[in-house]
């Protein structure tokens, strides 16, 4: 009697923790790829759990968990926002195991690879890289109901960088256009003497975060579109090019 009680409460627990992450639409898959493999390098936390499902609510818990290592020998959880696509764990050990978290919401359902990071609203996902070609990037992206990432923030620069740590192809396409340009200063009959490029969305809406790599001049002049490139710093460039990149979407 005493035993089955006990099977119960594991299995109400078990119920419980389902039921609770569940109401938040996200999930975990495992990788077998990385199994036996763990990071402990900026992890969001390290703690004890008694079961993966327990550890996967942790990683619940933070809008930003995007991943978790765990260990059931030692009942280890870490919690990570990379989703260690392009980043490679560094430790090695028995009985780690790696869960990438899936989102459930209609916004961002997990096909396609996209996956979901609450902090910044963020619904991306990475792709493998390819020959450079923005209109194609754009009709790509569509298909998934999605348009190239658009970068506003320091954070999610900062964010870009860290997902794609450790990957092997150096540029990064995302969203923004100088098509149109604006006059530095005019003559005094009214004509331009200058004119400067001004960037936008692929809306219409202007453009207020750059990130251009300076000590190379950039941008140097009308190319149309931007990649991310030495130190994810911006260039900009033309819309085809023979070079690889990593096109990354983002549902809004």
């Amino acid at each position: 009697m005493r035993r089955f009680n006990v099977e119960l409460y594991v299995v109400i627990i078990i119920i419980l923790c389902f039921s609770w992450c569940s109401s938040i639409r996200r999930f975990a898959q495992n990788n077998n790829l990385l199994e036996g493999k763990y990071e402990l390098t900026d992890s969001l936390q390290t703690i004890k759990t008694r079961s993966a499902i327990e550890c996967h609510c942790k990683c619940s818990s933070y809008d930003d968990c995007l991943s978790f290592f765990y260990n059931s020998m030692i009942q280890q959880c870490i919690l990570h926002r990379d989703s260690f696509i392009y980043s490679t764990p560094s430790e090695q050990g028995g009985g780690w195991k790696f869960y990438s978290i899936k989102q459930g919401s209609s916004r961002c359902p997990s096909s396609n690879g996209f996956i979901y990071n609450g902090i910044l609203d963020l619904c991306f996902n990475l792709n493998t890289p390819m020959t450079i070609n923005y209109p194609f990037f754009k009709q790509f992206c569509g298909n998934m109901n999605a348009e190239l990432v658009r970068i506003d923030t320091t954070d999610k620069q900062q964010f870009i960088e860290l997902i794609t740590d450790n990957k092997t192809t150096e540029r990064i396409c995302i969203q923004g256009t100088d098509n149109l340009t604006a006059p530095i200063w005019t003559f005094d009959d009214g004509t331009d003497n200058l004119t400067e490029p001004i960037w936008t969305f692929d809306d219409g809406t202007l453009m207020t975060f750059f990130n251009w790599d300076l000590a190379r001049s950039q941008p140097d002049g009308r190319q149309g579109n931007i990649e991310m490139y030495t130190g994810y710093k911006w260039h900009d460039l033309e819309d085809v090019s023979s070079s690889p990149c990593i096109p990354i979407c983002e549902r809004r």
